[in-house]
């Protein structure tokens, strides 16, 4: 049985989204028009790679055996040729991949099928990563056009709806994009997180800091 590493909503993205090359992702999502049918699968995208990240938070960081540069997938371009979409990333893929194209890496690690399994797992987190990246950046700018309006909402909502789910790190970066996009319609918002007791203290001080900026905005608005 084929086992892919990202879930089927992720691989059925259109290009660029589903491609497995990082240039290539964040240079198409860049040219990408702001229209609305853009805008509807840019937060498709950003729901079900939030979803994941929510769905692994727990999990230990990935790190690439010794054997493998850090920057290996970036700049090995054999891999997005062979494996050019996330439908082609697949377990099977990946370690016949290993086998043909770096026998010599895996000769040098103590326990191959290891090594392979800390490939994949760094690949799909960095994969992931990336393709959040791309659609929050893209979005940030893509809905600030009145006409937008309703994917705005729903961008806010989206953010908000992680926040509690993912880790701090993303946590404290979805709150910045929810100022960029919603300001001071999100003073109360701020302020509640703000003294939220279950939420992380990270998240805590990055609203209460936040709440002060989109108070600043609305104080400075004209009366």
């Amino acid at each position: 049985m084929t086992t892919h590493l990202v879930p089927e909503p992720l691989r059925a993205l259109p290009r660029p989204w589903s491609a497995s090359d990082f240039g290539e992702l964040n240079r198409g999502v860049k040219a990408l028009p702001p229209d609305a049918a853009n805008r509807t699968v840019a937060l498709s995208a950003l729901e079900h790679s939030l979803d994941f990240l929510a769905e692994h938070r727990d999990d230990p960081e990935p790190v690439l055996p010794e054997a493998f540069h850090e920057q290996w997938f970036v700049v090995d371009r054999k891999f997005a040729a062979d494996m050019p979409s996330l439908a082609d990333v697949t377990v099977p893929a990946i370690r016949d991949w290993l086998g043909q194209e770096h026998a010599d890496r895996l000769r040098d690690v103590d326990g191959p099928a290891l090594t392979a399994e800390a490939v994949e797992q760094f690949w799909v987190s960095r994969a992931v990563g990336e393709l959040t990246t791309a659609a929050l950046h893209w979005l940030r700018t893509a809905v600030r056009d009145t006409a937008a309006e309703q994917d705005r909402d729903r961008l806010v909502a989206l953010l908000k709806d992680a926040v509690p789910r993912v880790d701090d790190r993303t946590a404290v970066q979805l709150l910045g994009i929810v100022l960029d996009v919603a300001a001071i319609r999100e003073i109360p918002y701020f302020a509640a997180l703000e003294h939220d007791q279950a939420a992380p203290q990270p998240v805590r001080r990055k609203a209460a800091q936040l709440r002060v900026v989109a108070e600043t905005r609305a104080a400075e608005q004209p009366a």
